[in-house]
């Protein structure tokens, strides 16, 4: 056995001087990369490790690798004036070593993997937590936004339909006044709920859309305090609105939008606001539309400021008023749509203040005709009948003689053989729609304005239809005072070649 272990691992032993020097060599050193080892030979430079240790020293020394790269053990035995040098092959034993570590590092690295998966299964049970959450969340938020939405239709259309229902049996004048101006005031703040309502839905569509035309800046905002001083006189609130004189009497803005959000605010504002003021100022400073709205209102308090433009959420402190929660939300992102900013400054007890701004430049109009800007035929292309009775009857009365049809071909028809001032499209009719009619007026050389009125804003509507020759587009139901100046507007302007 101990010559089959000697054979296996093919001892080598040499004798050395303390000079270094071979005196008598045992076995094959070419088998350990020595060379050919003859007595009398230096082996301090094939042995550089004897340089290290005295004469005297029994040293072993495991796993020595020689210049030639075999591997081996190596035993130092002093033996009075010289030292036995004895080689073992340790190459099996390396590669063993090595395939160990080899083994060893890649169970550290399935280990590294696993530690890794574990975190990553961690991270994902922690995301999959968080999503649950947030889907419970929203699960909730629309819970809530349904029940909203009932309490906000249901409500005011009930009241609507006793107010209704009073009209008919009312005698004295001033209750029939009364009466109808309750009905108005639910349907204006259906319609503002509507709108926020279709602006969101445009939003998460991506279908919102941009339409800036000429607004005569004042007249907007008389019309919003036509609407909001009788609101603030209802709750005993004093209210004051001002443009200041920098403001040019006309800019190139996105009015529709606009209005929507300074009813937001302004609707806010009164909302909350139990007794003082309200006050809206207009001001013009660098290319940009600002807008102000003051109350004396309880303001804002910290935690409601954390949740101040998310849809659906109303005031911790105000509970009792009324609203779907989606005022300031869509105002901000209306704002920054139109490029422009939204900043809230309201300290809870102390009032709020709101500061809207947006981009609006002043536009170059061509001095207007002297022909005059009312009187004279309209052609109105609508298919609701309610519609076509109202604007008939609030045209004439401003002057206008107007001609109703039901339908495309017929508007086209109408327009040709009358040779209107004006034509009013509905973009949705029978036959032929509100855009093609246009087309077609605009082929055969028609030139006066056409305005297309449509109850949706998407973006696409609104290209179509100006695309197809429409002057101006509004939405529907239009509003009266915002349709007759814009009529005015486009009749005084200069003729197109």
């Amino acid at each position: 056995m101990l010559g089959w272990a000697l054979e296996r691992r093919r001892p080598f032993c040499m004798r050395v001087a303390g000079d270094h020097r071979v005196l008598e060599t045992w076995g094959d050193s070419e088998a350990f990369g020595l060379g050919a080892l003859q007595a009398g030979q230096d082996v301090a430079d094939i042995a550089p490790f004897l340089r290290d240790y005295e004469l005297s020293e029994t040293v072993e020394l495991p796993f020595i690798t020689g210049t030639s790269g075999h591997a081996y053990h190596v035993h130092l035995l002093p033996d009075a004036n010289s030292r036995f040098v004895l080689f073992i092959d340790a190459r099996q034993e390396l590669q063993q070593r090595q395939r160990y570590q080899q083994t060893a590092n890649e169970m550290m690295l399935l280990v590294e993997r696993e530690r890794r998966l574990i975190n990553e299964l961690i991270d994902a049970r922690t995301e999959l937590t968080i999503r649950r959450k947030e889907a419970e969340e929203e699960s909730r938020r629309r819970g809530e936004y349904i029940a909203t939405m009932s309490h906000e239709f249901r409500t005011p259309i009930t009241a609507m339909l006793a107010h209704a229902e009073h009209l008919t049996e009312a005698t004295s004048p001033s209750e029939v006044h009364e009466t109808a101006l309750a009905i108005r005031r639910i349907t204006q703040q259906q319609l503002w709920l509507i709108d926020n309502l279709l602006v969101r839905a445009g939003f998460e569509a991506d279908g919102f859309s941009i339409h800036r035309s000429v607004t005569d800046v004042r007249a907007l905002i008389d019309d919003l305090c036509l609407v909001f001083a009788p609101l603030a006189a209802d709750r005993e609130l004093s209210f004051a609105a001002r443009v200041e004189r920098n403001v040019p009497e006309f800019l190139l803005l996105d009015s529709l939008h606009v209005r929507q959000i300074l009813v937001n605010l302004l609707s806010n504002a009164i909302k909350f606001t139990d007794e003082g003021s309200v006050e809206l100022v207009i001001e013009y400073e660098r290319d940009n539309l600002a807008a102000t709205v003051t109350d004396t209102g309880p303001g804002i308090s910290a935690q409601d400021k954390a949740t101040l433009y998310q849809s659906f959420r109303r005031s911790r402190e105000e509970p009792r008023a009324a609203g779907a929660g989606l005022g300031l939300s869509i105002s901000n992102r209306l704002i920054e749509a139109l490029g422009g900013e939204l900043a809230i400054d309201a300290e809870s007890g102390n009032g709020t203040r709101a500061v809207m701004r947006v981009p609006a430049s002043a536009p170059d109009l061509e001095p207007a005709a002297s022909a005059d800007s009312t009187g004279g035929l309209i052609v109105l292309g609508e298919d609701d009948p309610d519609i076509t009775d109202l604007l008939t009857l609030r045209l004439s009365e401003a002057g206008y003689r107007v001609h109703g049809v039901a339908d495309g071909n017929a508007v086209v028809a109408s327009a040709l053989s009358s040779d209107p001032r004006l034509v009013i499209v509905d973009i949705n009719m029978p036959k032929l729609d509100g855009p093609a009619a246009a087309r077609q007026l605009r082929e055969r050389g028609f030139q006066a304005p056409i305005i297309a009125l449509s109850g949706a804003t998407a973006r696409e509507d609104i290209e179509y239809a100006l695309a197809s020759g429409c002057t101006e587009f509004l939405r529907k139901p239009p509003h009266l005072p915002t349709l007759k100046r814009l009529i005015q507007r486009l009749l005084a302007a200069p003729a197109a070649d």
